[in-house]
């Protein structure tokens, strides 16, 4: 959590050959995780692991009164609907990873893409990988192809191991009218031959409106690094077994970089998944989005899935499914009274440490947090904790369901309509007392300390339909009688729940509205 922004760890050397082959086939099978992006009246469905290629079935209706209907396709994958329609989509697997409910947008804007993505490009070039050169000449063919790119350029990458002796580069600056795109075809990795620098970097001499797409990118010292930059896009990227983190933006000030669908893992070194801005705000990353990416198996000596630092601001953490981190699933620290952050609609399970842990200044909605040291901690960090809003989220452990501490007096807490059950230990814990807190709507299994006000109070995983304290299973929907469809008991306080589906009036405690019948 602590890595400096500009030092790397002494070159540790590594065989090219064991980076290619250091993922087991089984690790390269990503759950069944559903991702929903509505424009120009239709939706764009999608999932992880879609870069190796192979087809899913999915299954799609309009809702409400509408007729499924199926279809084994490979993503991404476009359904047509009207504007204003809601659609239930759905894969095969767990409800609560792989289906989702968005509501069709009519215009060429979206909540995670940059307002570019919708830009043309203006020339179409495309880099063939050569057999009868080694993979390090080449990385040389591609970095003289990249230096050469303009703004409107879209770059299409052939498949093979394209690795990079020297330093690899991307200080391109492309405009909102012509972005500059970089994209991969289906087995297009880019690594290095050793440790000695980051795989790849953006901006160390500025870059701007600049889309990296459909990349497998490997090994190296960090993964991903950017430095001075705004207007980036790194979209259904593989970033996996890295020296360090995977990716870092936290050497200078940057704005309005995306982060989508990407799929981040096996890291090492401090071994962050997501680093972003600098330690005690040396850096600022704002006005930045990090939505629907897979992270998991981030190890090191840290391992964070997502650390978002103190300082930044503005940012919104979304849709991400974050599992087997050493340390917090999602760390976020505070805005330093900057315009605050949002974490919403997040399931992260099987952290080393805090699953959620949240300074302040931020907006924490409809997150799903199962076990871990405890599924949440709230605490000044590198700042004091004020302004936070915490609202229908459901945070289940077997041990600690979330800890408070330093809230007493504290202004602008808001605790509304979430769901705290402990197996074996307490539910929700105020350490000095809640003096101050708003509370209200909140369900509770298991004994509280320093609550100063009565909840509604839960059973057990009997209130939800398949959830278990482990995150084994993790079906966090309201069973059909209980005290979760009774929870908030008044209207709801956020327009849909963790899947996108529109809540209830009145609606439930926790993450997963228990919706009209028929509607799951």
């Amino acid at each position: 959590m602590e890595s400096p922004a500009t030092t790397r760890s002494a070159p540790r050397l590594f065989l090219l050959a064991v980076l290619c082959a250091c993922t087991p086939a089984s690790e390269k099978e990503a759950p069944a995780i559903l991702w929903l992006n509505s424009w120009s009246g239709g939706v764009e469905v999608d999932w992880p692991g879609s870069l190796a290629g192979g087809a899913r079935t999915v299954s799609w209706r309009v809702h409400p009164g509408g007729s499924w209907k199926q279809a084994r396709t490979q993503a991404p994958f476009w359904i047509d609907a009207l504007p204003g329609e809601w659609l239930q989509c759905r894969l095969e697997g767990s409800p609560i990873l792989a289906e989702r409910w968005v509501r069709v947008r009519a215009g060429d804007e979206s909540p995670y893409f940059p307002t570019w993505f919708r830009a043309s490009s203006k020339r179409e070039l495309r880099l063939e990988y050569d057999p009868e050169l080694s993979p390090v000449e080449n990385g040389l063919r591609l970095s003289t192809q990249l230096a050469s790119l303009v703004p409107g350029d879209r770059l299409l990458i052939s498949k093979g191991v394209w690795s990079s002796g020297p330093r690899l580069e991307l200080s391109l600056q492309g405009t909102a009218q012509a972005p500059i795109r970089i994209e991969g075809e289906a087995g297009t990795r880019i690594t290095r031959p050793d440790q000695l620098q980051n795989t790849v970097n953006i901006g160390s001499e500025g870059a701007s409106y600049l889309l990296l797409r459909n990349l497998e990118i490997t090994g190296g010292d960090i993964g991903l690094r950017i430095h001075r930059a705004h207007e980036i896009w790194i979209d259904r990227c593989r970033i996996h077994h890295t020296g360090q983190n995977a990716i870092a933006v936290n050497t200078h000030p940057t704005e309005r970089i995306h982060f989508t669908r990407n799929q981040v893992s096996h890291t090492r070194g401090t071994g962050e998944g997501f680093y972003l801005g600098g330690n005690r705000g040396e850096a600022l990353f704002h006005t930045g989005v990090v939505a629907q990416n897979y992270v998991h198996h981030t190890a090191g000596l840290q391992g964070d899935g997502i650390e978002l630092k103190q300082g930044s601001y503005a940012n919104l953490i979304a849709e991400n499914v974050v599992h087997d981190t050493r340390y917090p699933a999602i760390l976020v620290y505070g805005t330093a009274g900057r315009p605050p952050n949002r974490i919403e609609r997040n399931v992260c399970w099987a952290s080393g440490d805090y699953v959620l842990q949240v300074q302040g200044e931020a907006r924490v909605a409809n997150n799903l947090a199962v076990g871990g040291r405890a599924a949440l901690k709230v605490g000044d960090h590198q700042g004091k904790t004020v302004a936070l809003d915490l609202i229908h989220n459901t945070l289940v452990n077997e041990g600690p369901s979330a800890e408070f501490f330093q809230a007493s007096g504290r202004p602008g807490l808001h605790i509304l309509s979430n769901a705290f059950y402990s197996g074996a230990s307490t539910s929700l814990t105020f350490y000095g007392g809640d003096d101050g807190v708003e509370l209200t709507g909140n369900v509770l299994a298991g004994p509280d300390l320093g609550l100063s006000s009565s909840q509604l109070e839960g059973r057990g995983t009997s209130d939800f339909l398949d959830l278990s304290f482990d995150g084994a299973r993790l079906d966090a929907r309201p069973a059909p009688t209980g005290a979760l469809r009774e929870g908030s008991g008044g209207p709801p306080r956020t327009e849909v729940d963790l899947l996108g589906r529109p809540r209830s009036s009145p609606s439930s405690a926790g993450a997963l509205e228990h919706g009209p019948a028929g509607s799951g």
